[in-house]
């Protein structure tokens, strides 16, 4: 019997140069995913993801920060990082689903989610919405919110405590400065790492006064304080976006955790509904991304055991994995990872070096 599994699918954060390249060049799917945004957007998704690296700047571009977040050279993929991820991850969806339906194995995720962007991703693999829909919106998303940002001068900021979990009182100390508020909570990432964000100016200052304290500061390689009320004007431009292209959602087929929606303006709601999905789309760039409560929610709430993460998805899998050590979380990232989530489906909670030919892979 298969464990309660989710489907995740990861954000900006996640991004490297070269992601899903192994998908590309072996599955004619996948290609066939690059060549569909490469029409529809008329751009050259292969260069923008899999652009060379010249030798002398290798060792820039691949030191990984303490988050995971790889830093260093520019390149093409960091202004278009948004409809990148999105590409990537669904080449990784679709490789996997064919891949199930070539060993007659059948996997129904009880719920998905998706962090911040991911949640387009999430929406298409549930079928909310078909993949041009999500390119195009995921691009018009970009656009809008990189237009948006050049009127703020703002950032975000990671407050990271892994000492203890960091609480409201901590979060309203870090807001708030003499009774000002100058920066806004962005993402609930973990226990341990929330995301503010602001104007650089309040940045820096939130920086220095933390300097002396318990909690760790680290600038995030964004272009604006997303997900935060400074965002209102592209939250609006979004509205009027999917409005004027008349853009049509359907009922999903599993239902997923909104990032921002709630119910309670504590948890996150799980919707399934055309209505809810355009409401959280827009909602989503000024507001707050659950995503700590959300994958809590997977845990307790739907007795999830294990968590399948589409595309790039180490830092993701490493935050699950650092709260949640019983649930087997496994990616779909390249062709290792594909392989060890297959035999995980047929095989499961067996550890791959553990003898298996007198037992039958299941297939429900």
């Amino acid at each position: 019997m298969q464990p309660e599994t989710a489907y995740i699918f990861p954000g900006q954060g996640s991004q490297y140069l070269g992601m899903g390249h192994e998908f590309y060049d072996h599955f004619e799917i996948a290609a066939f995913v690059f060549y569909r945004a490469n029409r529809l957007l008329n751009r050259e998704f292969e260069k923008i993801i899999f652009g060379k690296i010249p030798d002398k700047f290798r060792d820039r571009v691949s030191h990984v920060d303490e988050l995971g977040i790889k830093r260093g050279l520019k390149t093409h993929l960091d202004k278009q990082v948004q409809i990148a991820t999105y590409i990537s991850s669904w080449a990784a969806f679709s490789v996997f689903r064919e891949r199930l339906e070539e060993e007659k194995l059948s996997l129904k995720p009880v719920v998905m989610a998706g962090h911040s962007f991911g949640e387009y991703t999430a929406l298409t693999a549930a079928e909310g919405m078909n993949y041009d829909t999500g390119l195009q919106l995921v691009n018009q998303r970009q656009s809008i919110m990189t237009s948006c940002a050049k009127d703020i001068d703002g950032g975000l900021v990671a407050i990271i405590n892994k000492n203890r979990d960091i609480t409201q009182e901590d979060v309203r100390n870090i807001t708030y400065y003499a009774g000002r508020e100058i920066l806004h909570i962005a993402l609930y990432n973990s226990p341990k790492q929330n995301v503010f964000g602001g104007k650089s100016k309040n940045i820096g200052a939130a920086k220095q006064l933390l300097k002396e304290s318990e909690f760790r500061a680290i600038d995030l390689p964004v272009l604006g304080p997303w997900h935060t009320p400074l965002m209102v004007v592209a939250s609006d431009n979004l509205k009027k976006y999917i409005e004027e292209k008349e853009f049509s959602f359907k009922k999903l087929e599993t239902p997923i955790i909104a990032n921002t929606l709630t119910d309670d303006n504590i948890d996150p709601k799980t919707i399934t509904h055309p209505d809810e999905i355009k409401e959280e789309l827009i909602h989503q760039l000024d507001h707050p991304v659950l995503w700590a409560q959300t994958i809590k929610k997977m845990v307790e709430e739907y007795k999830i055991k294990r968590i399948l993460i589409f595309g790039p998805g180490k830092i993701t899998q490493k935050i699950i994995n650092d709260e949640y050590p019983d649930v087997r979380v496994c990616r779909i990232e390249d062709l290792d990872t594909l392989e060890e989530t297959m035999y995980e489906i047929k095989y499961p909670g067996r550890k791959k070096e553990e003898p298996s030919e007198d037992t039958q892979p299941l297939d429900e």
